[in-house]
């Protein structure tokens, strides 16, 4: 079976204690993940300082590079996976057997990931708001005919992934390109994407120590998140919630898209059941679906849920306006 270690500062480590993953129809076993304790976890942080100051030595032109050179390997390399290898194809097989994710959607969301690691000048571009990029060594610049200063606040990123469209994984990649250490606790049925992305980095020449990958339990996630300075976490509202007032992380929650139903339109609602019923993303990235919003009809969520039982895409649900 084919086993995925712990990356423990880089370095691959197999740990007594494995998840079995199975396949998403069959329910066949397909991967077995090392997991980590809370104590390896806390050990493990505790260089976390010495990781920061390692990376801050290195030119972010040289940082930059190496994200374009990910890019490729992520794309279309043969990378270390575990004991063996994994080539392209492997990964979009693997993706769509325990995430349930179309093949051809796998291959959209591994573009979409390429796309972003190639062209992180431009998107650290747009986080900094178009500043001399050298900012991010030595501290100073000058934009406007102001002088301006740089430095990180915090030493870490811990990221807790979601078992979502791999897409979502493109919103930490910018941390390392930012000279911020990495510390990926994957989701449970989906650890493919972060593996893949951090073995690229590490072909390409990015320190080893930058990049940790720690599948883990609830518990070992929030170990994750309060060491780690700064964090990133994914999950439904029971999990999220935990984190909401903690200024130190960013939540992504549960996405409760809305449809407005104007009072010019509301006596045919039944025009707009296409939208009420498939109108979100390509992928498997909004599950919570939906609320109608209107101005008199009470109903419509009701109604149009009763006439389209059984249709596939999710429920039509109504709540009155706030």
């Amino acid at each position: 079976m084919l086993h995925i270690p712990l990356l423990r500062n880089g370095r691959s480590y197999r740990s007594l204690d494995v998840l079995r993953v199975p396949h998403h129809r069959t329910r066949e076993p397909v991967v077995e993940i090392s997991q980590a304790n809370v104590g390896l976890i806390r050990r493990d942080l505790l260089d976390a300082d010495a990781v920061r100051e390692r990376l801050a030595e290195i030119p972010s032109a040289e940082l930059l590079r190496i994200c374009r050179e990910a890019a490729d390997h992520f794309m279309t390399t043969r990378l270390p996976h575990g004991d063996g290898a994994q080539s392209p194809e492997d990964y979009v097989q693997q993706v769509s057997a325990t995430h349930g994710l179309p093949q051809v959607m796998a291959r959209k969301n591994m573009s979409k990931i390429r796309t972003v690691m190639a062209e992180m000048t431009t998107v650290l571009r747009g986080l900094t708001r178009n500043l001399d990029l050298a900012v991010l060594d030595g501290g100073f610049t000058r934009m406007d005919g102001q002088e301006l200063s740089f430095f990180p606040r915090r030493n870490s990123l811990g990221v807790a992934l979601p078992s979502n469209s791999p897409g979502v994984h493109s919103l930490w990649i910018p941390a390392f390109a930012l000279k911020i250490p990495l510390v990926v606790k994957p989701g449970g049925a989906e650890p493919w994407t972060p593996y893949r992305m951090i073995q690229a980095l590490i072909r390409a020449g990015a320190p080893p120590d930058s990049l940790g990958y720690y599948p883990t339990d609830h518990t070992g996630a929030g170990q994750i998140l309060r060491q780690c300075q700064r964090g990133m976490v994914f999950g439904d509202a029971n999990s999220t919630k935990l984190w909401a007032n903690d200024s130190r992380i960013e939540v992504h929650g549960p996405g409760y898209s809305k449809i407005v139903i104007g009072r010019g339109s509301v006596d045919h609602w039944e025009d707009y059941l296409d939208v009420m019923m498939t109108g979100c993303d390509d992928d498997l990235d909004c599950r919570e679906r939906r609320t109608v919003l209107h101005e008199y009809f009470r109903c419509v969520g009701a109604r149009a849920r009763s006439r389209n039982r059984g249709s596939a895409g999710g429920s039509t649900g109504h709540h009155p306006p706030p």
